[in-house]
Formats: C-alpha cells, sequence, structure tokens
C-alpha cells in the first residue's frame, strides 16, 4: 500500500518589530545580558570564538620561525580537536559545514604537534579532505601556507606583484582600490611569493615535502591549477581571461624577480 505523502505546513510570516519599542527592549535585555557576566573587580572574560585558522596559523607559524611548542602542545591539540567536527572537518566558523582549507592546516598543524597521523581523528579528516578533492581543492591562501613548506609547488600559486604598491590612485587597479581585507594582506603575500621560502617540518626541510602527501589523491600530480581554464574564461569571462593570461605571463617573465624596484 501506498503511503500518502506527507505535506508540510506554510512557512510561518517572520514577526516585524514593533519598531522603537522592540528595539529598545532588544537593547535592554543585551545591556542586562553584559552586566550579569561582568566579574567582582569590574571586568569581563569571556571566550573568542573563531574559527581554526588562526590557531591552526600559530602553530604553523612557529614551525617557520623554529621556536618550541612543546610546553603548550598538549593544550594547542586538545583545542584544536575540540572544534573539530562529527565528520572529521573543520570549517570557517562556529555552525557551519566543513570546509576543506581550515580542515587542511588543522591537519597540518596538529601533524606539527606531533598528533598520529593514524589517529581516528586525523583519520576522518583525511577521509573528509579527499572525498572533496584533495589538496589540489584549497583556497588560494591556504596554498601560500602549504607552498612555504615545499606541501604544494609554488608553480600552483598565483603571482602577486609588489609593484602593485606604484601604480597611482587614478589607475583602474591600486592599492586603494581594494577593500581593506585585500589590501592589507597584498603586500605580505607579494613579498613572501617573490621569495618562495621553503621552511623546515618535523621530517625536514624540502621543496618538494611528502609530509602530507596522504592528502593528495595523486602525490605525484601536485601542480593542481588554481582558476578555470582558458577555454572556460575565453567563452564566458573576458576579464578573467585577460587576468589568468597576465598571470601566466609574469610567471614566464621570472626575470621580473631581479628587477631594481625590488
Amino acid at each position: 500500500m501506498l503511503e500518502e505523502p506527507v505535506t508540510q505546513d506554510a512557512p510561518s510570516k517572520p514577526k516585524t518589530v514593533n519598531s522603537v519599542a522592540d528595539v529598545t527592549r532588544t537593547l535592554s535585555l543585551a545591556g542586562k545580558f553584559a552586566f550579569n557576566k561582568q566579574k567582582p573587580d569590574g571586568h569581563w572574560c569571556g571566550e573568542f570564538r573563531a574559527q581554526v585558522y588562526p590557531t591552526a596559523q600559530y602553530v604553523i607559524f612557529h614551525q617557520a620561525w623554529g621556536t618550541d611548542l612543546s610546553a603548550d602542545a598538549s593544550q594547542l591539540r586538545k583545542y584544536l580537536l575540540s572544534l573539530q567536527t562529527s565528520d572529521g572537518s573543520w570549517s570557517i566558523a562556529p555552525d557551519y559545514p566543513g570546509d576543506i582549507s581550515p580542515t587542511a592546516e588543522a591537519y597540518l598543524a596538529l601533524r606539527i604537534l606531533d598528533h598520529e597521523a593514524d589517529s581516528k581523528e586525523l583519520l576522518r579528516a583525511r577521509d573528509f579532505i579527499r572525498k572533496a578533492g584533495g589538496l589540489a581543492k584549497v583556497r588560494v591562501l591556504t596554498r601560500f601556507l602549504l607552498a612555504q613548506f615545499g606541501l604544494f609547488p609554488w608553480k600552483a600559486v598565483p603571482q602577486v606583484l609588489p609593484e602593485l604598491m606604484l601604480l597611482p590612485t587614478w589607475a583602474p587597479v591600486n592599492i586603494f582600490s581594494l577593500p581593506y581585507f585585500s589590501r592589507h594582506a597584498v603586500l605580505p603575500l607579494a613579498i613572501i611569493r617573490h621569495h618562495e621560502p621553503i621552511f623546515a617540518l618535523p621530517n625536514g626541510r624540502s621543496a618538494s615535502n611528502a609530509f602530507l602527501d596522504e592528502l593528495w589523491l595523486d602525490p605525484r600530480r601536485k601542480s593542481a591549477p588554481y582558476g578555470r581554464s582558458f577555454l572556460d574564461l575565453s567563452m564566458n569571462d573576458p576579464v578573467g581571461f585577460a587576468l589568468k593570461a597576465a598571470d601566466h605571463l609574469v610567471h614566464a617573465l621570472r626575470v621580473l624577480r631581479y628587477s631594481p624596484l625590488r
């Protein structure tokens, strides 16, 4: 016998704000809540909930600097693992679905902290990353991070020209035409991209490090494209095509690395 289809109720209409009265009440409740959280000596203390990036990158940067985190390793591992979701991933923000880039960075941080690669936590993370396409699918900023340890080829990382700083404000693209978040990141990325540093990992220093090879679908082929194909862009996005062509041209003109302006 066929079951009758289950029908869903129509979504209820959102409540309308009763102008000033509702806003005033909301502000009053928020103020009372804040004062109730105040400590006896007058200060407040609360957890700053953020994505896993700051803590993971803190560990990774200390690895690059060569500083010893062994005294805090246990607490750092505990905190990183507390942010892992049920499917083995880490997300870009609290209560968001898992994402491959923060998962890859958290995985690297835990490996640096000597967490066992075959632990149940990292096995679940590895499974999530591989199902999402492997390290080839991480965001560009994560590529920059991984490339500094030989975990991603520099040729698969976009060029960022420090000469952008010299362009006048009337130019179509200049440092001041970028939004704040992009502006404060461009110059450090340009310096890193120019020098292409390779830092050591627990297994040593190598421009082609195998420390995270288990996260690649095919570790023999790591030169993953970071954008759409030329054919696709030529047919659908002429501006994107021009930018991709310029990026490839700069890759080819490595002589710019020795420019007197640098």
